[in-house]
Formats: structure tokens, sequence, C-alpha cells
């Protein structure tokens, strides 16, 4: 069975704006061809779209738009669950407990709710609240090893 993963807004953005020279891009490949290959499946909140959307519409980008939305069309195999009101109380008590900014909050519930074992950032800032069933990846988690 394909590992679940919860992919934070920021590895959306890498994937899309990471030149083919960053330093992010062996692990972004290794990411999203664990994903080709079936071994993981992503997931992510409806949430992610409203943080994706702002700066490209800002800047007239209609194309960065366009990819954007492709990426939360129901043909994509990108599993983007609504912030449903089990969500929201999920992250109202995540917040109380650990001082996660809300968007945050509304993230980790979201992975929770979805049966998520993996939550994938790059956040530097975001620290995993203790006591929860995700394991907590950056992207270097995922950079291709080097072979001696």
């Amino acid at each position: 069975m394909a590992q679940r993963l919860y992919l934070d807004a920021n590895i959306f953005i890498y994937s899309v704006e990471a030149e083919s020279s960053s330093p992010l891009r062996p692990a972004l490949d290794a990411l999203f061809g664990a994903a080709d290959d079936g071994d993981c499946v992503f997931v992510t909140s409806e949430l992610t779209l409203a943080e994706l959307l702002p700066l490209p519409i800002r800047l007239g980008r209609e194309d960065r738009v366009a990819l954007y939305l492709e990426m939360f069309s129901p043909a994509s195999p990108i599993e983007a669950r609504p912030v449903s009101r089990p969500v929201i109380e999920s992250a109202a008590r995540l917040r109380a407990r650990s001082g996660l900014r809300l968007p945050d909050a509304l993230h980790v519930a979201a992975a929770l709710e979805a049966g998520c074992g993996t939550f994938v950032t790059n956040d530097l800032r975001l620290r995993p609240p203790e006591g929860l069933p995700l394991d907590w990846k950056r992207l270097e988690d995922f950079r291709p090893q080097e072979r001696p």
C-alpha cells in the first residue's frame, strides 16, 4: 500500500519555482518520482491553494495561476482535502496545546484527518507538535544519497 504524504504549501511552490540548477531540485525530483512510481500518495488541504495563488495573481502570472489550478484539478493525482469542521476543531486544539499558527495547525489537522503518516515541509520555523502520529520530514530528507 502506498504511503500517504501530506505536502505543505511550500513544497508545491518549490516544485514550480525551483530551477533545474537549484540545490532543492534533486530532492524534489526524488519526492515526486516516488509518487510517479506509486510508492506514495500526495495529500494536502484546499487551504494550500489559497496560499499558492495570491503571489502569481498579484504579479499577473496567469501561467502560474493556471498551473496551480491544474495541480488541484479533479484529474490531478494530488488529493486535496477540504477544510472541514472536524479539521477546524482539531486545529484549534493543536493551537491551544502547541502554539502553532492557524494555517500550520490547519495543515497538521488535515494531515491527521486524512490518515497521513508523514508531513513534508521545508518551513524551518515549523516544528512538529509533540505526541502526534506524524513523521516530520524536510525536503533534504528526500535528497538522493551519493554513492561512494
